[in-house]
This record gives structure tokens, sequence and C-alpha cells, in this order.
């Protein structure tokens, strides 16, 4: 039994609201995935959508060896504009390191949304807050528990008619940095 959403296709949409907005050359800033599933997962979902618009992806993806924070979203973006000036948009693993991109946009001189759009993950508090409102995946995190929750006692109580998994739903947050 399991409760959960899938890490690829939520972020596979998002990228693809990227690329909806008329953005094609769209890098990934993450943190390294080595033996964490969930992000590996986010990076295939990228790649899955870049894949739609007939890039690989390959060339854009940027994973910051250990710091998820700020910094790392900033050096990030130097580093992917520094390799491919025609950046047009930014899909982060995380909204701490997308929030970091938008504070470099910032001192760079870079108009958010107008020459480079900005995506995160995880609708964190700072998405709302961040200038100009940061777009972002919203997980469904706090209701995987209570499902979980509900399952395991359905089957406790030796209801054979519940779902053995159950589907939440993420959404696509739409703010004013895509």
């Amino acid at each position: 039994m399991g409760a959960g959403f899938s890490e690829s296709d939520a972020s596979r949409d998002a990228v693809r609201f990227i690329i909806a907005s008329g953005r094609k050359r769209i890098g990934m800033i993450g943190v390294e995935t080595t033996g964490h599933r969930r992000l590996i997962e986010r990076v295939n979902g990228y790649r899955n959508a870049m894949a739609q618009i007939d890039d690989p992806g390959e060339r854009l993806v940027l994973m910051a060896p250990e710091c998820n924070g700020y910094k790392a979203g900033a050096e990030g973006l130097q580093h992917l504009l520094k390799h491919w000036p025609d950046l047009d948009g930014v899909f982060c693993m995380t909204d701490i390191l997308a929030a970091g991109v938008l504070f470099e946009c910032h001192r760079m001189g870079y108009k958010v949304a107008c020459e480079i759009a900005v995506m995160g993950y995880g609708n964190y508090d700072i998405a709302a807050e961040v200038p100009p409102g940061l777009s972002s995946v919203q997980t469904p995190g706090s209701f995987i528990g209570e499902a979980a929750a509900r399952l395991l006692l359905a089957r406790l109580k030796g209801d054979t008619d519940v779902e053995r998994l159950q589907e939440l739903p993420y959404k696509v947050i739409s703010r004013s940095s895509v």
C-alpha cells in the first residue's frame, strides 16, 4: 500500500509550463542526486519535457555537489549563463535554489519572466513572498501522511475494497516569474 505522487510527472509538467510561455532553452539546477530517488525522478521529468521539444536537456543540467541554498542557485545561474548565454528559462529542484536564481538575476540586471523564466519546486512560503513571485510545484506533502494513515487503518480493519495505491494531486502554481 502507498500514497504519493509522481515526482517525474510534476517536474515534467513544471518544465512544460515554462515551455508553454515560449521558452526553449531551459536549464535545470539541482543538487547531487546519488541515492535520492525523488531527486532523480525530478531530473527525469525535466529531461522528458525537454525531449518533447527535441532537446534532450543533457547540456543544461547543473547539479551542485552539496549545498542546497540560495548561493547554490546563484552560482548555478552564473554557470549556466557562462556556458549557454542564450538561456531563457531555469527549472530548479527546490524553491530555495530558485530564490537564489531570482536574487542573482536581480544582481545581474536580468528581468525575470521577460528575459529568464524561473520555476521552483515545493511551493515553500518564500515562493509567494520573493519578488516577483516564484512559480512553483505545490506537492501534496501533508496529504500523503493522511492518506497513508487512512490506508493503514482500513487494512487493520480488514477492509479489502480499499485501493492499495493512492495517487495524490500536485499542482503547478503560476506566479510572475514565468
